[in-house]
């Protein structure tokens, strides 16, 4: 953005503008404009950058909403940051606190494998002077109980249930 200071030099003398917050990130520029019997010239000066702050959590931090259960998605809200100029998000999304990234996006599906854990997700903001991180809340994520098939009822050695007979249940297959 460029924003303005204009200075007219029709007495010979300039004004001055003081940086305000709001200029914090962005380009400023003077258009000077000169008069004379003969006619006026106007020239624009080359942008100054007013330096900005890079982003910093002011406010609520990251948080996750939506039901977390399989099959649900669930969003990252990214926070409150103060900075100039105004920064851009990014997301990371983690398993059980480990460094290893699952996802990236502003919203992510929550799968099987997450079930029984607990997910958080980090928020970079970044703008044109830095960036700064946060991580929201650990979210639990319910775990299932197990499945699998019926048991079944062997008779030991083979033969019938009889008086005397061993039997043996098999669990089959779960998960």
């Amino acid at each position: 953005d460029v924003g303005g200071l204009e200075v007219s030099l029709e007495s010979g003398t300039g004004t001055t503008y003081k940086v305000v917050s709001e200029d914090a990130g962005h380009k400023l520029s003077c258009r000077v404009t000169a008069v004379n019997k003969y006619g006026e010239t106007t020239a624009l000066s080359q942008p100054i950058e007013v330096k900005g702050g890079k982003p910093v959590l002011t406010g609520a931090k990251p948080e996750l909403s939506g039901n977390a259960r399989v099959g649900e998605s669930i969003a990252c809200l990214h926070g409150e940051w103060s900075a100039a100029p105004k920064p851009t998000y990014t997301y990371q999304w983690h398993r059980n606190g480990e460094p290893g990234v699952i996802a990236t996006g502003a919203s992510y599906t929550i799968v099987k494998a997450d079930a029984g854990s607990s997910l958080t997700c980090t928020v970079t903001a970044t703008n044109s002077v830095g960036s700064g991180t946060a991580t929201t809340s650990p979210l639990s994520v319910p775990g299932s109980p197990p499945e699998g098939e019926p048991p079944s009822i062997e008779v030991e050695g083979g033969g019938e249930a009889t008086p005397g007979a061993t039997l043996k249940c098999v669990r089959n297959n779960w998960i």
